[in-house]
């Protein structure tokens, strides 16, 4: 149906999930005690600050959350996790990526989806946007199986999905793709430099190395800034300083962008909104869904964005403290786990996957409540296990 309400999925995941909580629960204690704190804490914000509660929200949340435990009892069963079900998403994307194909060359549009304007692809949900976000996803693991594992099998795929994010004009996903992959050729480095270090008794910590990055990514965002290069996407060239800085000013002054229809001008404007609503709760945040709410507004009003299209500031909007704070946890997370890349390849995958995600989810639209495709793979890289 258009609204996928009544797919297959959605109608009968809650019975066996029920099952396995019911079985399992000391399982899956810690994601249940989330979810309950989560809700509750999104039911009073959205009464007593924001007088309405988006329900529907409510129910694409529980369906996230029903993926990540289908996911987390495969882990639990599995015998090699990281291999098996990355198989599985394999398949899926090598099935995704000749869809994608034939629509490129044979203009059909698949069921209950609209066919994208010019060459773009998209094979489910609302549009092209939501398909560039999962295959970016991918983009990364296939490049980190080459780079630390030797993994040849997939350049074909990497070649084809580069070819598709830049027919479906996806400009955050594949900026994103690039700071991914920057990073993991960087660490790659540091692995076999940090190896050689130690032989001369000149090794450095992974603290120091990662330190020493930023700092030569800091001057280097500077020089980017003044040469200011053009960058030429599907539907019209636009300057770096355009598509990243302008827009990033705006938000840290939470001025709006002048001007109107503009996908960037009005993806910025969106972001600048729930921010301010964002400031004028306390930053106690808006709940659940409510930042879709918030520019059905006619004050809020914007001709392209129907949403925030940025799941990074959309969770701060609507979670407020308690979405800072599950970023702060994420943050300290990685600082800690910086000094075990030397030795631990996976807890690399996660540090750099989820740095990419924050422009990678920039892409989508709301749309990405309902992107199971997206979702297994971040809860895949999140529940890859690691010794510390």
């Amino acid at each position: 149906t258009e609204n996928g309400m009544s797919s297959i999925f959605r109608i009968i995941s809650p019975v066996f999930i029920l099952i396995l909580l019911i079985s399992n629960i000391h399982r899956y204690k810690n994601s249940i005690i989330f979810m309950l704190v989560f809700y509750v804490y999104s039911l009073i914000v959205s009464i007593y600050i924001y007088n309405y509660i988006a329900f529907e929200y409510y129910i694409f949340f529980a369906y996230i959350y029903i993926v990540f435990i289908l996911i987390k009892t495969y882990k639990i069963y599995a015998l090699d996790f990281k291999r098996e079900f990355f198989r599985f998403l394999d398949v899926i994307t090598t099935i995704s990526v000749i869809l994608c194909i034939v629509q490129f060359f044979v203009r059909i549009p698949y069921p209950h989806v609209s066919l994208p304007a010019e060459r773009g692809m998209n094979i489910f949900m609302g549009n092209e946007n939501e398909m560039g976000e999962p295959l970016g996803c991918m983009l990364i693991l296939y490049t980190y199986k080459y780079i630390f594992e030797n993994d040849k099998s997939h350049i074909v795929l990497m070649i084809l999905i580069c070819g598709i994010l830049f027919c479906n004009d996806a400009k955050l996903t594949i900026i994103g793709c690039a700071i991914g992959i920057a990073g993991l050729l960087l660490l790659k480095e540091r692995k076999n430099t940090g190896s050689r270090l130690i032989k001369t008794r000149r090794y450095f910590s992974a603290r120091v190395y990662v330190i020493n990055i930023f700092i030569v990514i800091a001057i280097s965002i500077v020089l980017i800034y003044f040469i200011n290069p053009i960058l030429v996407f599907r539907d019209y060239p636009i300057s770096v300083r355009e598509l990243i800085f302008k827009p990033i000013g705006n938000i840290i002054k939470l001025q709006k962008v002048p001007g109107s229809g503009g996908s960037m001008i009005d993806r910025t404007n969106a972001i600048i909104y729930g921010m301010n609503e964002l400031v004028h709760s306390h930053f106690a945040g808006i709940g659940l869904g409510n930042s879709v709410t918030m520019l059905a507004k006619p004050e809020y009003h914007l001709l392209t964005a129907k949403s925030m299209h940025n799941l990074f500031f959309q969770i701060i909007c609507e979670a407020g403290i308690l979405g800072i704070g599950l970023y702060v946890y994420f943050f300290i997370w990685g600082i800690k786990n910086i000094e075990y890349i030397d030795i631990e390849n996976n807890i690399i995958i996660k540090i750099v996957f989820m740095v990419a995600f924050i422009f990678i989810s920039s892409q989508s639209s709301i749309g990405i409540m309902a992107n199971y495709y997206t979702w297994m793979i971040d809860f895949y890289v999140i529940l890859i296990p690691t010794s510390h």
